[in-house]
C-alpha cells in the first residue's frame, strides 16, 4: 500500500467536507441547499496546493504506484494536459436523510452512504469531467519521475515483476496472433471483435479511396462496444478522469497570492495541477464487468466514460490551477537561485547568453549564426489580441533550418538532444510521404464513443515541435496526406489546430513554436529560413553536467519571463526604416515583414536581458538579417 499522511484532511478529505456542510446547515436551520458551493472547503484545501511543505504530504497520481495502490477517498494531486472535455454530469449533490431529516452531501464522492431512493428530498448538482493525460513531450529532466506505461503498450515497457524480471518476456506482437489469443481471457468472439477494432484504427481516408469525404477520415467504421473500452488505451500516459465542481475557483475578496489559483475558462491543451479526492471504488467498473442492471442498455459511450479505476482513476477536484510552462520551472530551487543572480547582474546574463550560444552551436556544426536564430526561437511565444481564437496572432515565430544534402538524421538528433536538455517541452515529428499518408495528425470526434481521438498536433502550449523533413522524398500525397499538410501549415501560419467534428471544424488556439529541419527550403511557410553552414571537424559532444544545464535553463526562463516595451525614440527609428525599406522593395516589405521584424527585435532584446528595445539591439538584428540573407543568396 501507499503510505498516507496522518493529516486528517489528506487521509479523509470527504469527512472534512461533510463536516463543513453539516455545520453550516445546522447554523442556518437545515434549509434546502440553494448552491453547490460549500464555503470554507476551497480555502481549507488550498494550502495543500500552494504551500510546498503541505503539498509534499499529498500523494501524486502521476506516480504509477499511487495511481494503482492509493486507498479510495484519499486526498491526491495530479498534473496533466486536458485531452478531452466530456459532457456535464448531473448527480444528487445533497439529500435529506430518510432517518434524521438532516441534509447531507455527496460532493466529491462517487456514491452516497445511504440509499438515495429512500431520501426525503434530493438536490441535483452539476460537475464537468475532463479526460487528462500526462503532458506530451515533457522533457525527462522536468519529470524526474517514472511515468506509467501507456495502456496497451508492449510488455517491454511494463513494470518489472517482484523478482526484477519484466512481467512478460516478449511483446504480444512478437508472439503471433495465436499466442495473443491464448493469453486473452475473453471468449473468442470478443477477441475477434477487439482485433478487428484495433485493425480499423486506420481511417478510411488512408486507404487511397477518392470517395471518402474529409469527415469520413475522422471516424473508424463499425459500432462495436469494444471501441468504448479501447478509446482510453491510446490517448496518452497517466490518464485521469478529472471532475470539476463550481469552476474550482476562490470566492470574491481572495488575496493577491490566491488569484493565480482557479480553473475558470479551461480549454483543450491546457496543463493543470489539481488537488482532490481519489475515486477508485470497484463499483465504478460496473459496465466493464457486465453487471449493468437488468434491462439497461450499455453503450460504447458508457464504456468510454466509465473505465475501470485501475486503468483511469477519478479525481474529484477541490482546488486547482493552470500550470505555466516556465512559471513552474521558476519555482524550482535550482532554477530560482540562478534567477536571482541573473536579475541582479547584467554581466551574468551576458555570460549565460554566451554559454548558451556556444552550447547550441555544437548542435548545428559550430554555426554561430544558426545558433543565434535558434536561441531567439527558443524564446518565442505568441498571444492573440482581444483573446478571441479568431483574433490576429502576435509574436509567433517559426524557424526553418536548412542543412543541405548532407543533413542527416544524426544531425537532427543532435539538435533535438541539445534543445531537449534546455526546454521543458519538446516533440519531434518525422515528415515523410509514408507518414503523411498513414493517418490523420489532427484530432477528431468519434461519435460512437463521443470522444476526441488521435491528434499528434494537439500539444500543450510552449511545446517546441520539430518537424524532420530530411526523410521527405518524391512521391504523391493522398487525400489524408494533403489534409495533414494543410494541418501543419495551419499550425505554422496561424498557431491553431482544427478539431474535426465531422460536420464542422473547430479551431483550437495554441502556442507551439515550430522548427522545420530540412535539406532544402521547406514547403511550409516558416517565418525565418536559415541555411546552416557547418564547420569542418565539428563533432557532436556529450551534454554538460546538470549544474551547468540548470544555469542555461535558468537563463532561458529569465529571458522568457521578461516584460517588454518599445520606447518612443526607438519606435520612430523603426518607422523610418520601414518606410525606406518599403520604398526600395514594395512587393515584399509589408505588414508581415514589419510583424516579423518586431517579433525578432523583441526576442533579441529578451535574449540580452533587456526589458525595452534599444537602437543598438535593433541595429544588431539588422546585421544578423544581412548575414542570413547573404547565405540564402538574397
Amino acid at each position: 500500500m501507499v503510505a498516507v499522511s496522518s493529516d486528517p484532511r489528506v487521509a479523509q478529505p470527504s469527512a472534512f467536507v461533510r463536516a463543513e456542510f453539516e455545520r453550516q446547515q445546522r447554523e442556518q436551520g437545515n434549509p434546502r441547499p440553494s448552491s453547490s458551493v460549500i464555503p470554507g472547503v476551497w480555502q481549507g484545501f488550498l494550502p495543500y496546493l500552494s504551500d510546498p511543505s503541505l503539498r509534499a504530504l499529498v500523494p501524486s497520481l502521476n506516480d504509477p504506484d499511487v495511481a494503482l495502490l492509493a486507498p479510495n477517498g484519499t486526498l491526491v494531486r495530479y498534473t496533466g494536459m486536458v485531452r478531452d472535455m466530456l459532457n456535464p454530469e448531473y448527480f444528487a449533490g445533497a439529500y435529506q436523510s430518510a432517518q434524521t431529516g438532516e441534509w447531507r452531501t455527496t460532493k466529491y464522492e462517487d456514491f452516497a452512504d445511504e440509499d438515495l431512493g429512500a431520501a426525503r428530498d434530493t438536490v441535483v448538482w452539476e460537475r464537468k469531467p475532463l479526460f487528462c493525460v500526462s503532458v506530451a513531450g515533457e522533457s525527462d529532466w522536468v519529470r524526474g519521475r517514472q511515468t506509467r506505461p501507456r495502456l496497451g503498450d508492449p510488455a517491454s515497457d511494463a513494470p518489472a515483476a517482484p523478482g526484477g524480471e519484466p512481467s512478460r518476456k516478449r511483446p504480444a506482437d512478437e508472439e503471433g496472433p495465436q499466442a495473443a489469443a491464448m493469453m486473452d481471457c475473453d471468449d473468442p468472439q470478443t477477441v475477434k471483435r477487439r482485433t478487428e477494432a484495433e485493425g480499423q484504427s486506420k481511417p478510411p481516408c488512408c486507404s487511397g479511396s477518392a470517395t471518402n469525404s474529409a469527415a469520413g477520415c475522422c471516424l473508424s467504421p463499425g459500432g462495436d462496444l469494444d471501441a468504448g473500452a479501447l478509446v482510453n488505451q491510446s490517448q496518452g500516459d497517466s490518464p485521469c478522469l478529472v471532475k470539476l465542481y463550481d469552476a474550482v475557483g476562490g470566492s470574491a475578496g481572495q488575496s493577491q497570492s490566491q488569484q493565480r489559483f482557479g480553473l475558470e475558462g479551461i480549454k483543450l491543451n491546457d496543463v493543470i495541477e489539481v488537488v482532490g479526492v481519489l475515486g477508485s471504488d470497484p463499483r465504478l467498473a460496473l459496465f466493464q464487468s457486465g453487471q449493468a442492471g437488468e434491462g439497461e442498455e450499455v453503450t460504447a459511450e458508457d464504456l468510454a466514460n466509465n473505465p475501470p479505476a485501475s486503468q483511469v482513476p477519478r479525481l474529484h477536484v477541490i482546488c486547482g490551477r493552470r500550470v505555466g510552462c516556465y512559471g513552474e520551472l521558476a519555482e524550482r530551487a535550482s532554477i530560482a537561485a540562478n534567477l536571482e543572480a541573473l536579475r541582479a547582474s547584467r554581466e551574468r546574463v551576458e555570460a549565460s547568453r554566451a554559454k548558451t550560444l556556444d552550447y547550441l552551436s555544437r548542435s548545428v556544426g559550430g554555426d554561430r549564426l544558426a545558433a543565434e536564430y535558434l536561441l531567439l526561437h527558443l524564446l518565442a511565444h505568441c498571444r492573440r489580441d482581444g483573446g478571441s481564437p479568431s483574433a490576429a496572432v502576435v509574436g509567433k515565430h517559426s524557424l526553418n533550418l536548412v542543412g543541405g544534402r548532407d543533413f542527416s538524421a544524426l544531425d537532427c538528433e543532435a539538435i533535438l538532444r541539445v534543445v531537449g536538455s534546455l526546454v521543458p517541452r519538446i516533440r519531434s515529428l518525422p515528415v515523410s510521404l509514408r507518414g503523411l499518408n498513414a493517418g490523420p495528425l489532427w484530432p477528431r470526434k468519434d461519435y460512437r464513443v463521443s470522444r476526441l481521438v488521435g491528434g499528434p498536433l494537439l500539444l500543450a502550449d510552449q511545446t517546441h515541435l520539430f518537424l524532420d523533413e530530411t526523410q521527405l522524398g518524391e512521391g504523391q500525397l493522398g487525400q489524408c496526406g494533403v489534409q495533414n499538410f494543410q494541418a501543419l501549415k495551419g499550425l505554422v501560419e496561424n498557431q491553431q489546430v482544427e478539431v474535426d467534428f465531422q460536420f464542422y471544424r473547430l479551431p483550437v488556439p495554441c502556442d507551439v513554436p515550430v522548427t522545420v529541419l530540412s535539406r532544402t527550403k521547406s514547403l511550409l511557410p516558416c517565418d525565418t529560413c536559415v541555411h546552416v553552414a557547418r564547420m569542418q571537424g565539428q563533432q557532436h559532444t556529450e551534454l554538460p553536467s546538470e549544474t551547468e544545464l540548470d544555469e542555461l535553463r535558468s537563463y532561458i526562463v529569465h529571458c522568457w519571463m521578461l516584460d517588454y516595451s518599445i520606447p518612443d525614440t526607438v519606435s520612430e527609428v523603426l518607422q523610418q526604416d520601414f518606410v525606406l525599406q518599403r520604398q526600395k522593395d514594395p512587393s515584399t516589405v509589408g505588414a508581415e515583414h514589419l510583424h516579423r521584424t518586431l517579433t525578432l527585435a523583441r526576442l533579441l532584446s529578451a535574449s540580452r536581458g533587456e526589458t525595452s528595445l534599444s537602437v543598438e539591439t535593433y541595429r544588431a538584428l539588422g546585421e544578423l538579417e544581412e548575414k542570413r540573407r547573404a547565405r540564402a543568396g538574397g
